[in-house]
């Protein structure tokens, strides 16, 4: 038998990062440049991609620009055409769209919607309160 052990995979320090992404509203683009970290993961051995824009786009000039999950939840809601304009893989898209609907990222629509659903205001007498259930 042999019982040497196998080398454990180093785990390195999360990523610090800022946002690269630039919010489009009626009001005209801005940068969201947020500052987060990207996660090591262990068990695949490199960084969480989901935060690489590179990843989604497949373009290597956007391998160095990354993108918030709060980015990347308003951009696949709300900026629909750039987001297809941009991600051209349907596989990619799927991903994309389970980790929306599955919880993976911070963010999501039906949290969004139970929140408003709890958080409700009240009027009684012209003052308003704030029920939290």
């Amino acid at each position: 038998m042999n019982n040497e052990t196998k080398p454990k995979k180093p785990v390195l320090k999360p990523l610090p990062v800022e946002c690269s992404y630039q919010n489009r509203s009626f009001l005209g683009e801005y940068p969201c440049q947020k500052s987060f970290e990207i996660k090591y993961n262990r068990g695949y051995g490199g960084y969480v991609k989901r935060n690489i824009w590179g990843y989604w786009t497949e373009k290597k000039e956007d391998n160095n620009q990354y993108i918030c999950n709060t980015c990347l939840l308003k951009m696949y809601e709300e900026d629909k055409y750039f987001f297809w304009e941009n991600v051209s893989n349907t596989k990619k898209r799927k991903i994309l769209f389970t980790y929306v609907n599955n919880g993976s990222l911070l963010l999501k629509k039906k949290t969004i919607y139970l929140i408003s659903a709890i958080i409700a205001t009240v009027a009684i007498g012209g003052m308003v309160y704030l029920a939290l259930a």
